[in-house]
């Protein structure tokens, strides 16, 4: 029909039709779309290498005895099917079309094949009940994705790009997942192997809630976003050999499975949304959220260039084989900017203004210390001592900030701190020995120059000419440096005249006594530090 003449164009409608035999449309062209309504098929349909200018294949409200078969069809339109029931299988074959919708309380006893299709926008499967199984193999969509709402799949759904290595970039952009219930799992399986062969997908996101249930599998994938969010109540979901540019979990309860395992940052150069000619960082954004039970196997969160985690619960997590992230990778802009801020008003000199900035930036140094607290406690009820003491002395390094931050200073607390990173708070016995070595010269020098009968303690040194005499004093008292590292010592062990040298020598050795000792106690500790 031509719109010059004044007849809109209409689809080739079938209403309340009843076909006994075969039904079949075969190599045909047509101006606009096909409808369905209320129509009865006793067996088999099928659409073979139909072609539309405009318009698309509506489905409502029909039942099909057999098959529905749609294959090689160029469709310009949607593909629609509502409130339909098909007693066998629906195979969607090399076939394109604008995007396809199997929703609106569909019953589909054999399941649904989609094999090497192609959409312009997505796919969806929406209030629907698939009994048999559901396979979409090499299926692409060019703008939207994969929108599984509301729907239930008993015996499984496969999304397969195992053997699509020379076009990884063509696949099911997006996938958007909530509400369902999959009781035999949901499996995307991407193209093992290599990280460069993985097949390109631009986002997940998984909205939980006690009606998403089944188990969830992503494998082998190159992945630009992973959204999570939501209450999952008993659904296991495993990422498995992913790289990932953006990991976000947000407002999540989790009680169920989750499970990391050979995550990665990705490798490639993902545009920013806000300035698409800027390049955006891979990190990953855990916020308002307690991951429960979380798994995490061979995940290298140092690939990624930043860590936010803001209001998180880490304690019950647990994790095998993790590469842990530097510290300075844990929201160091945020730290970075704050510090700034608080610079800037002191320079101002707004009292007002710097209690805030100082609070603020307290508040944030005592947040990411929550962080490696409760890491460590999670590796301690795994039993992983060496780990536990890494996340140890990033809490107590983070702690000592935030003391040095507020006001007014505890200068007890804040000095206790200071004089434990002599050993790195108990993890470094090389430390604490560089510390003794160095107070124990520091000690031995005035010793050594009171108790020289070579000097003249009414003259300094104002030469070079009397250099070689205070060096001579030096060598000569050393083997006083060697009982003064022993805090047991007795005075009399650092000579047999000791009475006839000045009394500040006993000062010196008795702070020498309390210095060594205490870097004795530090080397201990830090040797000790496996069997706390």
């Amino acid at each position: 029909m031509d719109k010059h003449l004044g007849i809109e164009p209409i689809n080739i409608q079938f209403k309340n039709c009843i076909f006994e035999g075969v039904f079949a449309i075969n190599n045909c062209k047509l101006s606009y779309g096909i409808e369905f309504n209320h129509c009865q098929f006793n067996k088999v349909a099928k659409l073979d290498a139909v072609k539309t200018e405009q318009g698309g294949l509506q489905i409502s409200s029909c039942n099909y005895a057999g098959n529905l078969y749609i294959e090689s069809c160029i469709l310009q339109g949607d593909t629609k099917i509502h409130e339909s029931t098909i007693s066998d299988a629906i195979l969607i074959r090399f076939s394109k079309m604008k995007s396809l919708e199997l929703n609106k309380k569909n019953i589909f006893s054999g399941g649904c094949q989609i094999y090497h299709c192609s959409f312009e926008e997505h796919i969806m499967l929406q209030d629907s009940i698939f009994q048999g199984m559901v396979n979409l193999v090499k299926c692409e969509t060019a703008l939207q994705g994969l929108y599984l709402f509301s729907s239930q799949f008993e015996k499984g759904l496969y999304v397969d790009y195992r053997k699509r290595k020379n076009d990884r970039s063509k696949s099911i952009t997006e996938y958007h997942i909530q509400g369902c219930r999959f009781a035999s799992g949901f499996f995307v399986m991407g193209s093992p192997g290599k990280y460069a062969d993985r097949s390109n997908i631009e986002r997940i996101s998984l909205h939980l809630s006690v009606n998403l249930s089944g188990n969830m599998t992503f494998n082998d994938l190159d992945v630009g976003t992973i959204d999570i969010q939501g209450f999952n109540n008993g659904t296991n979901i495993s990422f498995n050999n992913l790289a990932v540019g953006e990991l976000l979990i947000r407002d999540t309860i989790n009680q169920g499975g989750l499970i990391f395992s050979g995550l990665r940052a990705t490798n490639r150069e993902l545009q920013d949304k806000k300035e698409p000619i800027l390049l955006r960082s891979n990190y990953v954004e855990i916020t308002n959220s307690n991951l429960g039970k979380a798994l995490f196997f061979q995940t290298d969160f140092s690939s990624f260039d930043l860590i936010r985690m803001h209001n998180v619960l880490l304690t019950e997590i647990s994790s095998s084989n993790v590469i842990w992230f530097h510290r300075s990778k844990l929201e160091t802009d945020h730290i970075s900017e704050l510090k700034n801020k608080l610079r800037l008003v002191k320079k101002r000199g707004n009292s007002s203004e710097i209690a805030k900035a100082r609070q603020i930036l307290h508040q944030k140094l005592a947040a990411i210390r929550e962080i490696y607290r409760q890491l460590k406690f999670s590796a301690q009820k795994q039993g992983d001592i060496p780990l536990s003491l890494e996340f140890q002395r990033h809490e107590m390094h983070y702690y000592k900030k935030s003391v040095a931050v507020n006001r007014p200073r505890q200068w007890s607390e804040y000095l206790i701190l200071w004089s434990s990173m002599s050993n790195d708070f108990g993890q470094s016995w090389l430390k604490a020995l560089m510390g003794l070595f160095i107070f124990s010269i520091i000690s031995f020098l005035p010793v050594a120059f009171f108790s020289s009968r070579n000097l003249d303690y009414n003259h300094f040194l104002d030469s070079i000419n009397d250099l070689p005499v205070n060096i001579h004093a030096i060598l000569g008292n050393l083997k006083m440096w060697a009982i003064l590292v022993n805090p047991a010592h007795r005075t009399k062990d650092l000579s047999e005249h000791i009475d006839e040298f000045p009394s500040v020598v006993y000062l010196f050795d008795l702070l020498s006594r309390i210095g060594i000792s205490y870097f004795l106690f530090q080397m201990v500790s830090a040797f000790r530090k496996f069997s706390k």
